[in-house]
């Protein structure tokens, strides 16, 4: 069985009894098919990379390092084609071009040139079909042609060195940071299309998991480590959803985790997520606090998965509709997701505004009554 390791950078975060974070390492060799390196030199004929995409978001940068032509283009092909010259043939091909900061097809011009040093940085939304350029970290334009014009459905990064003369370059499909920041909500083109994110939080009783759903995937593994990369032990199989709470714990002591499934013949593991248990311990010197009475209204505070706060002043019957929404979804039942009135927030000309809270994308939540009596 062949054994896929996918990662991916997180943001690791730190409260008053919680601790996660999370590794970064390549998971899939992605090259140029000219070359078979990240780094190539090309004429009219181009390259393209060696692996393609059908569904996803992706993310990869492009460093020129010769240019002999200013013809030359960074973009993507279809399934099957390869860059062969400019005209009626660059119709296989998205590409946004050197000498005048055109992308094409469509021929709309940016104004943003780029030569020798620029790195061009690709996002390719096949989610929303659509495809954007960045320079030097700066969005330059989003083409009004979709991915899925291109021909079949795999869709594959590609580079021209134009119709004279050559281009050379180096590329980061994200085996290692990349030099820019990478879109929000994109992922590394290096990984393989079907990835597991793993995230582990630990509170004062133990540490909880959560990781990303695989279509055609019903049962994960998960297994823990005292040292990062292990050894690893298995703690649990055979589990259906996409969260896990590890409650054979210690306290002050770091745990690392992986979650892994099987698909077909090949077997995909997370990145390497930890946390730690670390109970909070009053000081003696200070006077215990009578337990504030319930309340009319209170705050209520929803942690999303990517360490997000959403605050809400909410009654208590607008309070008793998400906990009972809440409850119901997490005993699978119910909608996916549940309106919040956002009350005096409102700004504008709006009649009202809601903000819909996902519960898939719920860490925790906090919720805080007082009296307005």
């Amino acid at each position: 069985m062949k054994r896929v390791i996918s990662s991916l950078l997180l943001l690791g975060f730190i409260t008053l009894i919680c601790f996660s974070s999370s590794t970064y390492a390549a998971t899939k060799n992605v090259v140029w098919e000219k070359s078979q390196s990240v780094s190539a030199t090309v004429d009219s004929s181009g390259t393209k990379a060696s692996v393609g995409k059908t569904k996803g978001k992706w993310y990869w940068e492009v460093t020129v390092t010769a240019q002999a032509s200013t013809t030359t283009g960074i973009g993507i092909v279809g399934e099957g084609k390869q860059y062969n010259g400019p005209g009626a043939g660059a119709l296989q091909n998205w590409m946004y071009y050197a000498a005048n900061g055109n992308t094409f097809p469509g021929i709309v011009s940016s104004g943003k040139t780029y030569t020798l040093k620029d790195v061009i940085g690709v996002a390719l939304n096949m989610d929303d079909d659509k495809i954007s350029w960045y320079k030097n970290g700066v969005f330059v334009y989003t083409s009004t042609f979709k991915p899925s014009d291109l021909p079949g459905e795999i869709v594959t990064p590609s580079i021209t060195g134009g119709s004279a003369g050559s281009f050379s370059f180096d590329t980061n499909f994200g085996a290692t940071p990349f030099t820019h920041s990478i879109p929000e909500g994109f992922l590394p083109y290096q990984q393989p299309e079907n990835s597991l994110t793993l995230n582990a939080t630990g509170n004062e009783e133990n540490i909880q998991l959560q990781w990303n759903e695989i279509t055609g995937v019903t049962t994960y593994k998960i297994e823990r480590a005292l040292a990062p990369g292990g050894p690893y032990e298995e703690i649990a199989s055979d589990i259906s959803g996409t969260s896990y709470t590890d409650n054979k714990v210690e306290e002050n002591t770091t745990y690392y985790y992986v979650v892994s499934a099987n698909i077909s013949m090949d077997q995909v593991v997370s990145n390497e997520a930890n946390a730690i248990v670390k109970k909070s311990t009053p000081d003696p010197s200070d006077p215990t606090e009578p337990e504030q009475p319930s309340g009319d209204r209170a705050i209520l505070i929803v942690t999303m998965d990517n360490g997000l706060d959403k605050e809400f002043d909410l009654s208590k019957k607008e309070l008793n509709a998400f906990v009972a929404w809440y409850d119901a979804k997490d005993a699978g039942r119910g909608a996916s997701f549940f309106a919040i009135d956002k009350h005096n927030n409102n700004k504008g000309p709006f009649s009202n505004r809601k903000d819909y809270v996902i519960f898939n994308k719920i860490l925790t939540f906090e919720v805080s009554e007082y009296s307005t009596k």
